[in-house]
């Protein structure tokens, strides 16, 4: 609580240069977030140099090309930069309200959580008035970071009119790859998607996302709740910090589940072939080279009379030194008629 009440006694009555100025600040030194300029409009490919401050410049975590989950933030329409859910917390909220101002909770807890982390800006460069501009935003952050990084589960957590913006992505021509890569949305007091035209995107989204309202809100739809504590629109990302991540955890951890699932039928699959072609090729039972159930089940069946036959041999040699009475006519050899017939032809015999 220390931390808050020092940034409201430091940001009371300060310009919004100077809120945005301490959020970059800790990004920069605390977390090692980068700073990226991206291109606002298709016309503008991403800048390599010349006028920096005319294109919006969104924050990456230093792993967050590379890390196989990604958590993307989408603040809300106003003056908010990234790192900020509500500037006006910033100033005229409470003691406790000044961490619900930030996005910090939520980048220390995706850090905890070992994802890699990504904060748009639509609200920055020169066209920022407009709703295209802000969807074209979210649109390009996917084209030039999230699309090509290593991300195999991608998270978003979007407030406000924020919600549009990710929920546009549908209506782009990346919205296959976007269902597929994206494993949870959270709307938080915005746009829950049950109007949706298209019955994929309604069905994909009952499955992946999940809406957060304000008490005295609009309906949270059938997919979402409401955040009884957050009486107002700019409190919802703070009051329902522990509920949303509830839900991130449990759509990753269904994610890495399923990839465990995939990945154990492969290595199964793998071990099955291989155990064919070692049966197969074993020295100790010549068969032709067919790969059939039928003739994989013989070549078992052979396998495990061989090893019955070891093992008599091997008892008996212990019973005979134990005990030196006992003879070795148990030790007898497999008989052709103990052998399986494998298709036609005449019963092959062991050894």
């Amino acid at each position: 609580m220390a931390s808050c009440i020092t940034m409201k006694t430091t940001l009371t009555g300060s310009s919004l240069s100077k809120i945005q100025s301490l959020v970059y600040d800790r990004l920069k030194n605390k977390y090692g977030f980068e700073q990226i300029a991206v291109a606002q409009n298709k016309s503008t490919s991403a800048p390599g140099g010349g006028d920096h401050h005319r294109f919006p410049r969104i924050f990456i975590s230093p792993d967050a090309r590379t890390n196989s989950n990604m958590l993307v933030l989408v603040p809300k329409v106003g003056e908010e930069s990234p790192g900020q859910w509500d500037r006006d917390l910033f100033i005229t909220g409470e003691e406790g309200n000044f961490l619900f101002a930030s996005q910090f909770p939520y980048i220390d807890m995706a850090l905890e959580q070992g994802w890699g982390v990504v904060l748009c800006d639509p609200n920055g460069g020169d066209l920022h008035d407009s709703d295209e501009y802000r969807e074209a935003h979210v649109q390009y952050v996917w084209d030039d970071i999230v699309q090509p990084s290593e991300a195999t589960c991608v998270m978003y957590v979007a407030f406000g009119e924020g919600t549009d913006a990710v929920l546009s992505v549908l209506d782009s021509t990346r919205a296959a790859e976007f269902r597929e890569r994206v494993k949870a949305v959270v709307l938080l007091d915005g746009t829950t998607g049950d109007k949706r035209k298209e019955k994929l995107d309604r069905t994909w989204l009952n499955k992946h996302s999940r809406s957060f309202m304000a008490k005295n809100g609009a309906s949270p739809g059938r997919n979402g709740t409401k955040v009884n504590a957050a009486e107002e629109h700019e409190l919802v990302p703070g009051f329902a910090l522990q509920a949303v991540f509830a839900f991130l955890r449990g759509q990753n951890g269904l994610f890495v589940k399923t990839q465990i699932s995939a990945q154990s039928g492969s290595k199964s699959a793998t071990k099955t072939n291989g155990s064919t072609n070692c049966s197969i090729n074993s020295s100790s039972v010549q068969t032709p080279g067919s790969t059939s159930s039928r003739d994989f089940r013989h070549d078992r069946r052979m396998m495990r009379l061989q090893n019955e036959k070891s093992n008599r041999i091997n008892n008996n040699g212990i019973n005979a030194m134990t005990n030196p009475k006992t003879t070795t006519s148990t030790a007898r050899s497999i008989t052709s008629s103990e052998v399986p017939r494998r298709g036609r032809g005449r019963p092959r015999k062991l050894g």
